[in-house]
């Protein structure tokens, strides 16, 4: 384990500039909370943080990594003592990033965002209780693969404490009952690739002056206060019901295909697109509809791994490796990808390589057994398969042991 601590830094180290060090905090290991990582945290550093519940008010300087273990079973809630959530991300340019957590605010936010180079990843957000925000948005953010859920009825899902930029990508929003953005004169919201099982109300004061940009998304509907943005854009949206006001701007480029098709779960739906959805490719420039799901699907223990009591439906649920292996499935764009398959763990490490084998149409498959390339049988967790040189395509597994 010290060994792969420290190829672990070595790994980090030699990514970054000189004089800049990169360690891994490990909590709750080497710090008892979240909080005390991040007091010594500085750019470059991860702050790694084990399955179990935290109650944290920790502050995340500019270029540090807060990164779950074991995500689903990382549920940090705030310190009753910081009214800005469990996570406050403080001013500066650095890349930060917060992923693999379940982060509840309850009474608070989730978190406030201070650096414009932020990345929320991976994560269980719920927020709403009496009135509170998901988050406090005071510098352009990312939000990207997570799974967002409100509980208040008709208030702010984001406060915004200025004019900034905003994407939110492959996302599932779900909440209760209609809430409400505040958006500032110049501010730029671009919703992409997400399933929005809920109303979203856009409320502006006196100002025209914004800009709303809808790609991709399956949503129930929007609304609009008095005020119709500069710059608002439908690119091939499919909505569940009809309505929104007018000047919410014209539905241009929906397609027809049957959102309840998209997630054939029925009443347990988890909101994600299946591997067989007709939402898949669906749209105008060849993106894929609504959030994704991993390729990998066996739902045999998923109950077990569950962290909380929450509904089953407002679960993202991991994927979880059979008996036989999990096989990953690339279409259309395959013919560009490599031919070997990176699986990595939470912290990106590559972990073992599989090899793509060419099915008819262009399809590629990969099947991992769940071991390293000895064969031997890797320890329970989340780990990611992805395309060798590639980014933006990977498959969440979870292998329960």
């Amino acid at each position: 384990m010290r060994q792969s601590l420290l190829l672990c830094a070595a790994i980090l180290c030699a990514t970054l500039p000189l004089g800049i060090r990169a360690d891994l905090l490990r909590v709750p290991d080497e710090y008892s909370t979240i909080t005390l990582a991040c007091e010594d945290a500085v750019s470059g550093d991860t702050v790694a943080v084990s399955a179990g519940l935290y109650h944290e008010d920790a502050y995340v300087n500019p270029g540090v990594s807060v990164i779950g273990m074991v995500p689903d079973s990382t549920e940090v809630h705030v310190s009753p003592l910081d009214y800005q959530g469990p996570f406050t991300i403080l001013e500066g340019t650095d890349a930060t990033l917060i992923e693999n957590m379940t982060i509840l605010g309850g009474l608070n936010p989730t978190f406030y965002n201070g650096n414009p180079n932020t990345v929320i990843k991976r994560c269980f957000i719920v927020a709403g209780d009496s009135g509170s925000y998901v988050a406090i948005v005071g510098a352009d953010l990312t939000i990207k693969s997570c799974f967002i859920w409100w509980s208040s009825w008709s208030d702010n899902l984001f406060w915004f404490n200025g004019p900034f930029d905003v994407l939110i990508e492959d996302c599932v929003l779900r909440g209760n009952g209609l809430n409400y953005w505040n958006v500032p004169s110049g501010t730029r919201i671009n919703l992409k690739n997400n399933t929005i099982d809920d109303s979203i109300y856009f409320y502006v004061e006196f100002s025209t002056d914004f800009s709303l940009i809808f790609t991709n998304n399956i949503m129930k509907y929007v609304q609009c206060g008095d005020v119709q943005p500069d710059t608002l854009e439908w690119r091939y949206n499919d909505f569940v019901e009809p309505g929104g006001w007018p000047n919410c701007g014209e539905q241009a480029g929906n397609f027809s295909a049957d959102p309840l098709l998209c997630d054939p779960d029925g009443e347990v739906a988890d909101y994600r697109l299946e591997p067989e959805s007709p939402c898949l490719g669906a749209g105008e420039n060849g993106e894929d509809v609504g959030a994704r799901l991993g390729i990998c699907w066996d739902p045999s223990g998923v109950g077990d791994e569950q962290a909380s009591g929450l509904d089953s439906r407002l679960r993202a649920y991991p994927t979880v490796i059979g008996g036989d292996g999990c096989t990953l499935g690339l279409t259309g764009q395959s013919v560009d990808l490599s031919p070997a398959v990176e699986v990595l763990d939470v912290l990106g490490r590559r972990c073992a390589t599989v090899t793509l084998s060419p099915r008819a149409g262009a399809t590629f498959t990969a099947r991992w057994p769940g071991t390293d390339d000895q064969g031997r049988k890797l320890p329970a967790g989340v780990y990611w398969l992805r395309p060798t040189g590639r980014t933006d395509v990977s498959t969440r597994v979870h292998i329960v042991r």
